[in-house]
């Protein structure tokens, strides 16, 4: 008995598969492709933006009457604590109440101390709080101008600022933070945020 073998053409076989492939490439050809538009990019003097909002003015004058109301609350703790090292001079050492009020102006220093220390991390944390709150306002306002006028995307031009002089790795590092090295003035929106935020805040307030 002898069995059959079915003989492959090979440069047929592979004319064939090579028109196969031709025949997908032209049906993917002819389909109807996107045109991509260029995106539209805008950019932002942050800076500017942040020392031109009303909405700041209104902040930096509660945190100053914040910090008046802390300073004064030191002042009379120190002024306090003057006092007491003012009677304790006048006083003979080595009496009771020689020791008594050593002991109740070492307990006000201390007292003055710690009150410093709280002042000035409450000044610190209320500092932080107000610029990350303008800052999430000013992306808030900015995501809201980007979608209605259109813009892809909006840069905060950091090309503007200028390079403060130090020392070579000082140097290094605010060149490598760097990120826009040009941006054309047409393309600056600054005054159309600062604007729309102050527009904004009067709405709030009024």
């Amino acid at each position: 008995m002898h069995t059959s073998h079915t003989r492959i053409n090979w440069p047929t076989a592979l004319a064939l598969l090579a028109v196969v492939a031709m025949m997908g490439y032209q049906t993917l050809a002819m389909r109807p492709q996107k045109t991509l538009q260029p995106a539209i990019v805008a950019t932002v003097d942050l800076e500017m933006v942040f020392n031109s909002l009303t909405e700041k003015t209104k902040i930096d004058s509660d945190f100053k009457a914040m910090g008046d109301r802390l300073f004064a609350e030191r002042d009379k703790k120190a002024e306090s604590l003057k006092q007491m090292e003012a009677d304790l001079g006048d006083l003979a050492p080595g009496g009771p109440k020689f020791k008594e009020l050593q002991d109740q102006t070492l307990l006000e220093a201390e007292r003055l101390r710690a009150y410093n220390d709280y002042m000035a991390a409450k000044l610190d944390v209320e500092r932080s709080k107000t610029l990350k709150r303008l800052y999430l306002a000013i992306r808030k306002s900015v995501d809201a101008m980007a979608k209605s006028n259109g813009y892809d995307i909006v840069l905060v031009n950091d090309s503007i600022a200028e390079i403060p002089n130090g020392s070579s790795e000082e140097m290094t590092r605010q060149i490598s933070a760097r990120r826009v090295l040009y941006a054309a003035p047409t393309v600056d929106i600054t005054a159309d945020v600062i604007t729309y935020m102050n527009a904004e805040f009067a709405k709030t307030t009024g």
